[in-house]
């Protein structure tokens, strides 16, 4: 559960949990803790919002890596582009074909999104084509590249292929909403190194998919378990510490 949606205040994950639950009390919650105990930094829409003008506004070519399922940071995403005069070019077969969904649910601000036509894959939502090569590469400050982590290598060996000379103050963000795992690292660390190869610097930005533990008193104010049943945490006394205070009786 995201409690901290890159869209802020516009997605309440607090009140849609009260308004499920609508005054009665829950007799037991699995509380999720990926987070508890993270050194990683939070990072919520305000600090989103900062890095991607800082980054808009500094750098010409600009790829971001987005998870598919990720709705919410496409659209903030995209409208942080918009606003920054660069239409939002998704580049992934999957999130091409979630673009219907996203443009019936999250899209109410009309940004302009296109799909790449190196993708080859004609969608039914109203958006337009553009050419990685020869529309992205020739003005690469009008646009952002979003990518889904599984297609991003492909798409930078790509690249490399047409021997393309790209800007010196490229930037790639990296995004992900869980820790990185060993085998995950070990493909960072080869996306790195062909992001580095196309003269591109590289950032790591974490919106996880779960609320931090600074964010737990506000769940638990609003669900009012009766039993607590924490798991997903490898800090369980850590975790048990946090729910202390609470009078349920706690798995």
């Amino acid at each position: 559960m995201r409690v901290n949606s890159p869209l802020g205040l516009r997605v309440n994950t607090i009140q849609s949990i009260e308004r499920v639950l609508d005054g009665k009390l829950a007799d037991i919650v699995l509380l999720e803790g990926t987070n508890i105990g993270s050194v990683e930094t939070p990072i919520g829409p305000e600090e989103l919002r900062s890095i991607l003008n800082r980054v808009f506004m500094e750098s010409e070519v600009v790829m971001i890596s987005i998870d598919s399922l990720d709705f919410e940071l496409l659209t903030a995403v995209s409208e942080i582009a918009s606003l920054n005069g660069r239409t939002t070019v998704i580049s992934s077969s999957r999130l091409a074909d979630v673009i219907p969904y996203w443009f019936d649910t999250f899209n109410k601000r009309g940004v302009e999104l296109a799909v790449a036509t190196e993708l080859e894959k004609p969608s039914s939502a109203p958006v337009n084509h553009v050419s990685l090569k020869h529309d992205v590469l020739a003005n690469p400050s009008n646009y952002v590249v979003v990518q889904e982590p599984i297609g991003f290598l492909e798409m930078l060996r790509q690249m490399k292929i047409w021997g393309e000379n790209l800007p010196v103050n490229g930037i790639a963000i990296l995004t992900t909403p869980e820790p990185l795992e060993a085998e995950h690292e070990v493909e960072e660390e080869v996306l790195t190194y062909w992001l580095h190869s196309l003269g591109l610097q590289v950032y790591r930005v974490r919106l996880s998919g779960h609320y931090y533990s600074h964010e737990l008193e506000k769940i638990l104010d609003s669900v009012k378990p009766k039993k607590l049943v924490p798991i997903h945490t490898r800090y369980s006394s850590l975790m048990l510490n946090l729910v202390a205070k609470y009078p349920s009786n706690t798995s």
